[in-house]
């Protein structure tokens, strides 16, 4: 069978199989099967009943960012430490700080959280 495409409103291809339908669904093992038919999903199979995916639907769309791998290591140290502090005693649950202000201390100590291109 010849692959099909489709383009989304932001323009981009996406191949029309049941990996990018929107009638696939995970199972409590994690594997994905199809809802209609229950067949095991692949990304060679098509079906007439094939509807795009919400999630392929905004693929594309402008003004996405992409946060630095500096920050995203930033956040998974404090957000540990924190917790570590929490099972020690050190501090109290009430004193977590939220993703918001580790974001703003980041922010503060090393500027934008996102990767200029």
């Amino acid at each position: 069978m010849k692959k099909q495409f489709v383009r989304n409103e932001h323009g981009v291809a996406i191949r029309m199989c049941c990996a990018s339908c929107k009638m696939r669904r995970l199972t409590s093992d994690d594997s994905r099967v199809c809802k209609l038919t229950g067949r095991i999903v692949t990304r060679t199979r098509l079906c007439k009943q094939w509807v795009l995916a919400p999630r392929l639907q905004s693929a594309g769309r402008s003004g996405g960012r992409i946060k630095s791998r500096q920050y995203l290591s930033y956040y998974r140290e404090r957000w540990s430490a924190q917790r570590e502090a929490v099972e020690a005693g050190r501090i109290a649950v009430e004193e977590l700080l939220s993703a918001d202000d580790i974001r703003r201390e980041f922010e503060s100590q090393f500027g934008s959280i996102y990767i200029n291109f």
